[in-house]
């Protein structure tokens, strides 16, 4: 009886172990097929941005149809590489899982696209002026109609930002295209020390 007993107690300790590695190596196969789902949706989101012939600010979020426990970001956004100190494009593609140990896990894609020549930053500018125009409507700030229809809207936003172009020009945008970046450089350098 009590070599049976012995070898019950063996046996059972041998069982518990291997039902242990078992339900780890099933808990690593589950996170690593979200892994590559989550991988595969950020691909075919940066896939779609890449395809498109024009590119433009945006940020769309959803949940996979197949698995609802993946959610996605994408976001196209303009920023300035910090070398050169040039305004880029860059699109960033993110899938986010729950893993085995409720920990939140997320795989993330990001691509340059392409860098903004001077007329481009105007553009941007111009969008961040009638932005910042709309939030001050509904904060119930009054705009004056000059302002909604002022095609240098931009340039006056960049004179608020970086102060009044060099002598000789009337607006930023009649400023050569080195002038200008150098003037942009040192207003992004000056926004990050005020930051820091």
């Amino acid at each position: 009886m009590i070599e049976v007993t012995v070898a019950l107690v063996v046996l059972g300790v041998i069982a518990a172990t291997v039902l242990v590695i078992i339900n780890k190596a099933m808990d690593t196969v589950v996170l690593w097929q979200n892994k590559m789902q989550a991988f595969e949706i950020a691909r075919e989101n940066m896939e779609k941005i890449l395809s498109q012939p024009t590119v433009t600010d945006m940020f769309e979020y959803g949940a996979n149809e197949i698995n609802p426990d993946i959610t996605w970001e994408s976001t196209v956004e303009s920023f300035y590489e910090p070398v050169t100190n040039n305004m880029w494009m860059r699109a960033v593609c993110i899938a986010k899982f729950i893993g085995s140990e409720g920990e939140e896990q997320k795989i993330e894609l990001t691509h340059w696209l392409t860098s903004l020549s001077k007329e481009q930053v105007q553009q941007i500018l111009e969008q961040q002026a009638r932005e910042s125009q709309y939030e001050s409507t509904l904060t119930g700030d009054e705009l004056q109609t000059e302002e909604k229809t002022d095609p240098e809207a931009a340039w006056k936003e960049m004179e608020k930002l970086a102060g009044p172009p060099p002598q000789g020009y009337e607006n930023w945008g009649q400023v050569p295209e080195e002038e200008f970046w150098k003037a942009v450089m040192n207003m992004s350098s000056q926004k990050n020390a005020d930051t820091e």
